[in-house]
């Protein structure tokens, strides 16, 4: 999961994309607040029809101040993602 996410952010952040915005079930929110996404609170809650119905909570990152937020924060993920160069990811 950590290759995928920092391919995509990496990518954004290469496209100027301004927000990556995800949609996941309460029960896996830690993730994503590990990473510090925004909880776009009630107006992003919905039930996901495809899931049985089950309701998901809508999650916000801005791409740009990402490793500011990160590094600010003390993730301890911040220098995988912003430091490292990783041999198996493609990031060009």
């Amino acid at each position: 999961m950590f290759g995928i996410f920092k391919a995509a952010w990496s990518w954004c952040l290469r496209e100027n994309i301004p927000s990556i915005v995800i949609a996941t079930p309460p029960w896996s929110k830690h993730v994503y607040d590990f990473m510090f996404f925004d909880d776009l609170g009630i107006r992003g809650h919905f039930s996901h029809d495809f899931a049985g119905g089950s309701l998901h909570v809508t999650m916000r990152l801005p791409v740009a101040s990402a490793g500011q937020i990160w590094r600010a924060g003390k993730n301890p993920l911040c220098e995988q993602f912003l430091d490292v160069t990783h041999p198996g990811l493609i990031l060009a």
